[in-house]
């Protein structure tokens, strides 16, 4: 027969019980779908720069192709 000191839980047992309790109680919190919000300026920025990269590459590929200054 095992002796019963054999089938107390150790620190290390209480701690891991403990993290699978909060990771279960986290887990069982409603989830409200959220995505990260830019603002317009943030938006016309990314615009503005996407179109100076635009305006840089076809500027190098009418440079390359048609000789243009």
């Amino acid at each position: 027969m095992i002796p019963p000191e054999f089938h107390k839980p150790t620190p290390a047992d209480q701690f891991e019980a403990a993290l699978r309790e909060a990771d279960a109680r986290e887990a069982a919190k409603p989830r409200r779908l959220t995505r990260p919000r830019s603002t317009w300026l943030q938006l016309a920025v990314a615009l503005a720069l996407g179109l100076a990269l635009w305006a840089v590459i076809l500027a190098g590929l009418s440079r390359a192709v048609f000789g243009w200054p």
